[in-house]
């Protein structure tokens, strides 16, 4: 398992739907760590081999909103891809600019029951087919499952997989 988790805290950052569409503001999230396969190599000795082949990500996030965007936002997406951009908002001598990029289906939505004038906390589980992670505008990591791009720190790591096929 690599951990591909950054320590900077992205709670209180922006979140939108797509790139554009503000729904609420990060109350707490669970970022995906990475994990390789292992496949058993050859007839008569057994061996376990790590291979480049990446298992589903995915990540947990509580978003705190108005109860109407957060309704509207989701009503649809759990059927659908579901695109999601979270921004830190703050660039400054003391914090980097932190912009994460998510796309993949919605697994668990729960959205409490609103009251009149109240924030709500939702809930969502998202099964991850897409993962940007960036720093002050430099790309630090770039999974997509789907076409076998995995990029961490440069490090192409799925170069020679898609390669050989």
């Amino acid at each position: 398992m690599t951990d591909i988790r950054d320590p900077r805290t992205l709670i209180g950052s922006a979140i939108y739907l797509g790139a554009s569409r503000f729904i609420g503001t990060i109350e707490e999230i669970e970022t995906p760590d990475l994990e390789f396969g292992t496949v058993e190599s050859g007839a008569s000795l057994k061996r376990e081999v790590v291979v480049p082949v990446l298992e589903a990500m995915k990540s947990t996030i509580k978003i705190n909103g108005t109860s109407e965007d957060l309704i509207t936002a989701f009503s649809n997406q759990v059927t659908t891809n579901t695109e999601l951009t979270i921004r830190n908002d703050t660039t400054t001598i003391r914090h980097d600019a932190i912009e994460l990029d998510m796309a993949g289906k919605v697994k668990v939505l729960k959205l409490p029951i609103a009251k009149p004038g109240e924030k709500i906390v939702a809930e969502i589980s998202i099964n991850l087919d897409v993962y940007t992670y960036l720093v002050n505008g430099v790309k630090k990591i770039e999974i997509d499952t789907l076409n076998l791009i995995c990029n961490i720190d440069g490090n192409d790591v799925l170069e020679q997989t898609r390669a050989n096929l």
